[in-house]
């Protein structure tokens, strides 16, 4: 169910992210399209690389980990969910912060998780 979630708003998010890039008012066209690459690479890590070690590991990894991801996940959705529209340039650039926050914890979660798993390779 959150999966089906994440996915609406990740889609959501990215049409409004693409109108709001090709209108040509608002909010500076290269820091939202910086949003939109940041956010996708967010997303990608998220799906393609930490939720599938996290079913890799299921069997040998307690409940904090699930939610860790749960909690991570929960983040990259609000992130998905803020919209860029009449943002200025210093909130496009926090928003940006905030999403390579999450792609940092993403990466020390794979980290973590391919500790965990050559540990029972």
């Amino acid at each position: 169910m959150k999966r089906a979630r994440f996915m609406v708003l990740a889609v959501a998010a990215a049409m409004i992210l693409g109108c709001l890039a090709l209108s040509s008012c608002g909010p500076d066209a290269k820091k939202v399209e910086e949003v939109q690459t940041k956010y996708a690479e967010l997303v990608n890590k998220l799906n393609n690389e930490v939720k599938p070690l996290i079913e890799y590991l299921y069997d040998v990894i307690d409940q904090d980990v699930l939610d860790a991801y749960d909690a991570l996940a929960d983040v990259v959705n609000d992130l998905g969910a803020k919209s860029t529209d009449g943002m200025s340039n210093d909130e496009l650039d926090a928003h940006i912060k905030d999403i390579e926050a999450g792609l940092a914890d993403a990466e020390e979660a794979i980290e973590i998780l391919n500790g965990i798993s050559a540990q029972y390779e």
